[in-house]
């Protein structure tokens, strides 16, 4: 079972202070990188803005569009197939993931998919569980990678 850190949604409240930062530009330069070797491009990069808590990057591979979703403050990385404000629609790449795993913790579509129970959200702070009560996340990967603001 995941238990999410505080911090994770990027809402913090003055008791908690503010969670930490990932390296995007890392992120952007792996996703140019990786995408190459696996016979992809990336198609576009987004940057986090203020109804997200990830970036990400929007893939041509093998055919299809991906798109590789990065937590803006923690190194929590994970796959979809359709992102947007209705949900994300995750999935497992096996080759993508072994690329990204030496930087990042791979999140399969299996855990993003785990209904919540209240022991993984036992580490977020005020402002968090706040946040969870209003938007009702039902989902690890609704809480992990979101569309609040």
């Amino acid at each position: 079972m995941i238990i999410l850190p505080t911090g994770v949604t990027g809402f913090f409240d003055s008791q908690s202070g503010e969670p930490p930062l990932t390296d995007l530009s890392l992120f952007q330069k792996l996703c140019y990188s990786i995408a190459a070797e696996s016979g992809g491009r990336v198609l576009a990069f987004e940057s986090v803005d203020v109804s997200t808590n990830f970036a990400y990057a929007r893939i041509k591979w093998n055919g299809d569009e991906l798109f590789v979703l990065l937590n803006d403050h923690y190194p929590y990385l994970a796959m979809a197939d359709a992102i947007g404000f209705g949900g994300i629609s995750f999935v497992d790449r096996m080759l993508l993931r072994e690329a990204f795993s030496p930087y990042y913790s791979v999140l399969e579509a299996g855990e993003l998919n785990t209904p919540i129970k209240p022991p993984m959200i036992q580490h977020l702070n005020r402002a968090e569980r706040a946040q969870i009560s209003y938007w009702k996340p039902k989902t690890v990967g609704e809480v992990v990678f979101h569309y609040w603001d």
